[in-house]
């Protein structure tokens, strides 16, 4: 048997026969704080270090080294992970070394903590501050089989609060923090039982301003899983990105209601009305989406069924990235070519328009150039919406072109001794005037000016002609009466 594995094995074994004799032993179920008069005495404090966290336990006795070293062992591999991978997604680290301090029972706790959070006489583990992990020892030998089922999801948690305190500065209130600690467990594990502990239904029984400014959430199962549900909604509608500007938001306001305006652009009020509407379907399936755990892409493929390429393409940008930290294989997989598709279809889009401008701005060889390029775009993505509107581009571009075209080549043939071409010359000025191609317009009547002016001047000379050939041939008539008859004549 390998080692870890022969250490993991006899730690779960002796932690069994301790939880077994340690059952029968009175333990106090305080829970609020107790008079530093009647704390016990001081603890000698020893430390495992490892890695990003340290492992703090009181010396007295065997079972509580055995305990931290079964911390140590069992838990401490998944929390790294998990710290990094926080790290990540928060952009941010910790103060390091992060503590799991494992605390006898509450006594301790509250003792050595006097301003610490209160929570329930049955709690198996809270934090301190911005850096600490606190585990009570008494309390997990109390329901050691359920404590093996859910710590690594409660260490998890623990450290997603941290992490939190940490980005809004500690200006966070503690329900929304506990909330979001809910939030970080996964829960295909935590979820079943959380709802069960809560005897809820599907409608809230606590406003969100008595969840997040109390410390209900910290004591009551009912409010945590409420709690809970309402981080949820937040990052559930909103994003993760959005969630996390809120807890940014409030390192500079430090009220909630300030920061939610900010953020989300609607008051608590709005996100109350939500959130009620919201939960009863938290409660029945919403559950088990979760950014960390299942991240849920049905709402991004409907966007990119119905063509809004650019708000799908923004939402996979944060897949993508949580994605990536916290999960792998098909669903990575999967978002990846939903962002390639959002991305294609954003291109497309933005060719579409551009090839419109260009319309507008008279660039209609560029205007024919852009959407043929939009329309490989979408075909490449199958999505034939839009391909009618860049024919109609192409249609409208090309036939200004050829209109153009034929304009020029009517005054460069000298058509201005054509009565026809000049009529046909005004036709095109007024379709082009109808396809808005001001340009165009100009041409054509400049020709037409031209065309009008030598069309005058042709009329001029051939009325001169006309003139002259007449008073030719009356000269010729009038000098042909004057002329004497022959002499043959008179003598007739």
């Amino acid at each position: 048997m390998p080692p870890r594995l022969r250490a993991r094995t006899t730690w779960n074994l002796l932690v069994f026969i301790l939880a077994i004799c340690l059952a029968a032993v009175p333990r106090p179920g305080q829970a609020a704080p107790i008079g530093q008069s009647n704390c016990p005495p001081p603890i000698t404090w020893r430390e495992i270090r490892n890695g990003n966290f340290v492992v703090i336990h009181s010396a007295e006795t065997g079972d509580s080294v055995l305990f931290a070293q079964g911390v140590e062992l069992n838990y401490l591999p998944a929390l790294e992970t998990s710290y990094q991978n926080f790290g990540e997604v928060f952009a941010a680290e910790l103060d390091l070394p992060v503590s799991i301090r494992i605390y006898p029972d509450l006594i301790y706790f509250y003792c050595l903590n006097p301003g610490a959070l209160t929570v329930s006489p049955a709690t198996t583990h809270t934090h301190v501050a911005a850096r600490e992990i606190a585990l009570i020892r008494g309390n997990i030998y109390g329901n050691l089989a359920n404590w093996e089922a859910r710590a690594v999801n409660a260490l998890q948690a623990e450290l997603a609060i941290l992490f939190a305190e940490k980005a809004s500065a500690g200006n966070a209130p503690p329900g929304l923090i506990a909330g979001f600690g809910g939030y970080a467990e996964d829960p295909a594990q935590s979820f079943g039982w959380r709802y069960a502990e809560s005897g809820l239904g599907d409608v809230p029984t606590l406003d969100l301003q008595t969840l997040w400014e109390s410390r209900a959430a910290y004591e009551d199962p009912a409010a945590e899983l409420q709690a809970t549900s309402a981080a949820a909604y937040l990052i559930d509608r909103y994003g993760w990105l959005d969630f996390q500007a809120f807890l940014a938001a409030l390192t500079d306001t430090g009220a909630y209601a300030q920061a939610l305006q900010d953020v989300y652009g609607v008051g608590l009020a709005q996100i109350e009305a939500g959130w009620r509407s919201y939960f009863p379907l938290y409660v029945s399936e919403r559950w088990q989406v979760n950014v960390f755990h299942n991240y849920d892409l049905s709402a991004i493929e409907t966007l990119l069924a119905a063509g809004a390429y650019a708000d799908a393409a923004g939402q996979l940008e944060e897949a993508v990235m949580v994605i990536a930290v916290f999960e792998s294989g098909s669903k990575l997989g999967q978002a990846q070519a939903l962002a390639a598709v959002a991305q294609t279809g954003r291109e497309a889009g933005a060719l579409t328009g551009q090839a419109r401008q260009a319309l507008q701005n008279a660039e209609y060889q560029n205007a024919i150039a852009l959407a043929n390029e939009a329309e490989s775009l979408y075909r490449q993505i199958e999505d034939e919406r839009r391909l009618d509107e860049l024919a109609e581009y192409r249609v409208w571009a090309q036939e200004v072109l050829d209109l153009r075209a034929e304009a020029a080549a009517l005054q460069e043939s000298r058509g201005i001794f054509n009565l026809i071409a000049l009529r046909r010359l005004q036709v095109i000025g007024q379709r082009l005037g109808e396809l808005g191609d001001a340009e165009g317009v100009r041409q054509v009547e400049a020709s037409l000016g031209v065309l009008t002016q030598s069309q005058r001047l042709l009329i001029q000379v051939t009325i001169f002609v006309v003139i002259f050939m007449v008073l030719g041939l009356t000269l010729m008539l009038f000098f042909f009466l004057r002329k004497p008859a022959a002499p043959e004549g008179r003598l007739s």
